[in-house]
């Protein structure tokens, strides 16, 4: 599922995309990265992939950009817990095109194009928000966990349109690029070039 290679090498660039949860939290430990899973619909379909870090991997900088203020969580005793959610099936199709003016790629990617995507990036979000409110209470004093990206009030209401909203201004993605051409039309079938033969892609 990560590695989704489709025949038609045109407008078939995929990558594995979707948004963040970013919880303050007090009284644990701190870490740089974390549990990782695969989270299944109702269905038993896997949709979602689920990867959390620590304090050491969340960008600050995001959150200073939405008004967040570090510092007073951080002179607070507060540690950071980023939870990433990525889609495992994206229906957005982007492309690689090259600009010879500026000699550099021109990269679209497509995200939150396909109403696919919105709806299942939401149902993550929504599910992401269940944890939050599951975290809390678990904790004698709910103030030790606090979400701070979305805005709480956004987890509140749990609608649709804000929820989307959020998760496009918080829209992360995972490597695993790939699509823009086929193996065939590079490699042989023992995976070396065919312009090189001597060397092999592992």
């Amino acid at each position: 599922m990560k590695s989704d290679i489709l025949p038609n090498p045109v407008n078939n660039l995929t990558t594995h995309y979707g948004t963040t949860m970013i919880l303050a939290v007090k009284n644990r430990d701190d870490f740089s990265s974390g549990p990782m899973a695969f989270i299944p619909n109702n269905l038993g379909e896997r949709n979602w992939q689920v990867v959390t870090s620590g304090s050491t991997l969340t960008n600050l900088d995001f959150l200073r950009s939405q008004g967040v203020d570090v510092n007073y969580y951080q002179n607070n005793g507060y540690k950071f817990i980023t939870f990433f959610l990525w889609l495992l099936r994206p229906a957005a199709r982007g492309s690689i095109s090259f600009n010879p003016s500026t000699k550099s790629p021109i990269l679209k990617l497509g995200y939150f194009e396909e109403e696919t995507d919105r709806n299942e990036i939401v149902s993550g979000l929504r599910y992401l928000r269940d944890v939050y409110f599951h975290m809390k209470k678990q904790i004698n004093s709910p103030e030790d966990t606090l979400v701070i990206y979305p805005n709480e009030s956004v987890f509140d209401n749990n609608n649709y349109d804000e929820l989307l909203q959020a998760a496009k201004i918080g829209v992360s993605s995972t490597d695993h690029y790939c699509s823009t051409i086929s193996y065939s039309t590079l490699l042989n079938k023992d995976f070396s070039l065919k312009t090189h033969p001597r060397i092999h892609v592992v």
